[in-house]
């Protein structure tokens, strides 16, 4: 009974960190609505221009690098997307960032 006991809760203990450790749409393969997300808040916080727009869409559907990204912007929308990427490394740090 006792052993049936302690295997039934290290049975509990790993399918719970394994349902805690699911990345969700935080993972590695974002979903179509993860980047529209992401493109829109790009778009708001660097006030990038329509044609900004399509060109990051294209260099990402490609499977362009951030540099290639980088070199879109200008300088003021690369300070700013410098600053947003520290602000949220701190929290990511601190332990706020993170999914739903």
């Amino acid at each position: 009974m006792k052993s049936w006991l302690i295997a039934s809760a290290c049975v509990l203990a790993v399918t719970a960190g394994s349902a805690l450790a699911d990345p969700g749409s935080g993972g590695k393969n974002p979903t179509a609505a993860d980047r529209k997300e992401r493109m829109e808040r790009m778009r708001e916080q660097l006030d990038l221009s329509d044609a900004q727009v399509e060109q990051i869409r294209e260099i990402r559907k490609s499977g362009g690098s951030r540099e290639e990204v980088r070199a879109v912007l200008t300088d003021d929308q690369r300070t700013k997307l410098d600053a947003a990427r520290e602000k949220f490394r701190k929290k990511q740090a601190s332990g706020e960032a993170g999914g739903s």
